[in-house]
């Protein structure tokens, strides 16, 4: 029975090379700390940490704390100002940060729960990019 494991930060999954030139930031980083944002606890959502990237002051460096194989360091990072909705973003794709973990389940029951609640939280995470895109675009 596959089972996603929370790890702490909010990993980085795709940047363009623009980015990496203006941030710093590389695939595969983890983003533990934005300014005042800790995600060091593991379980914290990419919503979040863009809601809180969004509501940053505009033009203005922000300290980020990044684990990058194996070591952490601390970029300044300017975001971007978005021209139609004047929201700031770092102009990268981020996912949560988890780990694969399989476990042998007890009996049909226990595996057909566990698929159905992999099903409800990928469905739930699509609904939400959804909405964060609908935001971004200034729809509604």
């Amino acid at each position: 029975v596959p089972e996603n494991k929370p790890l702490p930060g909010i990993r980085v999954d795709a940047l363009s090379e623009e980015a990496v030139l203006r941030t710093g930031l590389r695939p595969k980083d983890v983003l533990l700390q934005i300014g005042s944002l800790d995600l060091h606890a593991p379980g914290h959502t990419t919503a979040e940490t863009v809601g809180f990237i969004q509501k940053l002051p505009a033009q203005e460096a922000v300290a980020v704390l990044v684990e990058r194989a194996g070591r952490e360091q601390w970029l300044d990072i300017v975001p971007l100002t978005d021209p139609k909705t004047g929201l700031q973003r770092f102009g990268v794709n981020i996912v949560s940060n988890s780990e694969r973990i399989f476990q042998r389940a007890d009996d049909l029951l226990q595996a057909a729960g566990v698929a159905v609640g992999n099903i409800e939280h990928q469905l739930d995470a699509q609904i939400t990019a959804l909405k964060g895109l609908l935001v971004f675009s200034g729809g509604s």
